[in-house]
């Protein structure tokens, strides 16, 4: 059994447990190695939108080398809030365009970033230009690209 969250902090952990031991919390994929640290046990997860192969090594890296986890977990929510949520909260894009921007970044999959109507899409010129600030800020997600 499992839930879908948005978390709290180390006391919110503790409380779930108490009161649902056998619950399986799933958090944002963004707060995953906090998340785990506190006693997730997964994500719902916009980083594997960027790219699923490093969202899985980065989730082993939880398992083994929480602190580098912890680190990388700063950089990828400091490259979401600054250049991705202002597509949401100010360019009021809808959550499929932003997964199809996040996949588009790294072009792990050719779905491109077009979407039907009713929704407004984003352009291929905003993907250029949030892939450099990505490379700058997360560039083990672009040593893995084969495609």
């Amino acid at each position: 059994m499992g839930c879908k969250v948005a978390a709290g902090n180390n006391e919110w952990y503790a409380s779930m447990k108490s009161l649902v031991p056998e619950l399986s919390l799933f958090v944002s994929g963004n707060r995953l190695a906090t998340g785990i640290s506190l006693g997730a046990r997964g994500s719902y997860s916009n980083v594997a939108c960027l790219h699923p192969q490093v969202a899985q090594q980065w989730y082993e890296m939880m398992l083994t080398d929480l602190p580098q986890a912890l680190e990388l977990e700063k950089r990828i929510q400091f490259f979401l809030t600054n250049h991705i949520t202002p597509y949401i909260t100010e360019k009021k894009y809808s959550d499929p365009a932003i997964d199809k921007l996040l996949a588009a970044i790294i072009g792990w999959a050719d779905v491109g970033t077009r979407m039907r109507w009713p929704y407004k899409w984003i352009q291929p010129g905003d993907v250029k230009k949030v892939r450099e600030v990505c490379k700058k800020l997360l560039p083990e997600f672009f040593v893995h690209n084969t495609w």
